[in-house]
């Protein structure tokens, strides 16, 4: 049954309230997804004897979690291996920051029975409770570099209740982005794919340094000194400043015409580069083979130049042929 549910800020939201199966369907420690109403989905667990009804979907980037591994109260994205308590849905394990929204679940007559709002079947994921800002608290973590390293570092701050200052100091001049989708989704701006908004990070009390790099840091002082002569004191400092692109070690390596992908600006450049041109990539695994088949819906030609006898070497030789063969249908 359906029903509205009258909240004090006087918006109505629909409740949709359903028995969705036998009890004796679901043993302890099996999962099984159920349709409710309306045409949602939602995954039930019985967790050695507590029933748990979860969103269907990661967080990260909408895998079914029904088709993942559970081991104990934990539940992995099949994708990407996000991890998530099967119990109170909350995310354990990056990638991803939301969490799974929860709906009640009760056992009535030997049918298990959920309710649920609409409007969370929907939204599917929520942000854990953070700790509010307090100016109380002179303690000061810095967070070195702008990428979901330090987003996840400053949330789980708050969340566990932290509530000193947080200066998160960014090189780049944007908000910390969803930076995979660089050779995914190469015409992507980084305001598009941001991990949170702007709105965000100020609700939560943190404070975020765009365009400022740290060039060197002093231990004994505990303090951090910017490329642009500033200087930021800290109590704590955390390192997340990611990884540099490994160049060609070879004469020609600094001829025009080469690129490296580090950053959605760069990304962008690429594309643009690409436009009708004949586009050798050195590197056929993830990010080599998605960048080709990006490129390939523009440019000439594309080719993957890999040292190993086929693409994505770690997935070994039966399902690298099988990729290969089908990046060569897609123009690579």
């Amino acid at each position: 049954m359906a029903s509205k549910v009258a909240h004090p800020d006087q918006i109505d939201t629909t409740v949709i309230e359903q028995d969705v199966l036998d009890i004796a369907e679901l043993p302890p420690g099996e999962m099984k997804q159920v349709d409710l109403k309306e045409g949602y989905k939602v995954p039930l667990i019985n967790n050695e004897g507590i029933v748990s009804a979860l969103a269907a979907a990661c967080t990260h980037y909408g895998a079914p979690l029904i088709t993942g591994d559970k081991v104990g109260n934990t539940i992995r994205c099949p994708w990407h291996g996000a991890c998530f308590n099967t119990i109170t849905g909350d995310i354990e394990e990056f990638p991803g920051l939301d969490s799974l929204n929860r709906y009640e679940t009760t056992v009535v007559d030997g049918k298990i029975r959920v309710r649920a709002m609409v409007s969370e079947l929907r939204q599917k994921k929520r942000v854990k409770g953070m700790a509010a800002y307090s100016e109380k608290n002179t303690n000061t973590v810095l967070l070195v570099g702008g990428g979901p390293a330090s987003t996840v570092c400053a949330e789980t701050l708050r969340q566990e209740g932290y509530d000193g200052r947080i200066v998160m100091a960014c090189k780049e001049k944007f908000l910390p982005y969803d930076r995979p989708k660089g050779s995914k989704a190469m015409t992507s701006s980084p305001e598009t794919i941001s991990l949170r908004t702007a709105e965000f990070y100020e609700k939560n009390g943190i404070q975020v340094l765009l365009g400022k790099e740290v060039t060197s840091i002093d231990f004994e002082k505990r303090e951090a000194s910017f490329k642009d002569g500033a200087r930021q004191k800290y109590d704590q400092v955390v390192l997340a400043t990611g990884a540099e692109c490994r160049t060609l070690p070879i004469p020609g390596a600094d001829l025009s015409g080469l690129y490296t992908l580090r950053n959605m600006d760069e990304g962008n450049v690429i594309f643009e580069a690409a436009k009708d041109k004949t586009v050798a990539i050195i590197g056929a695994s993830f990010i080599g083979m998605e960048v080709g088949s990006c490129l390939a819906k523009v440019s000439k030609s594309v080719t993957c130049i890999e040292y190993a006898p086929h693409p994505f070497p770690v997935l070994g030789k039966e399902v690298g042929m099988g990729l290969k063969a089908f990046s060569e249908q897609q123009r690579v």
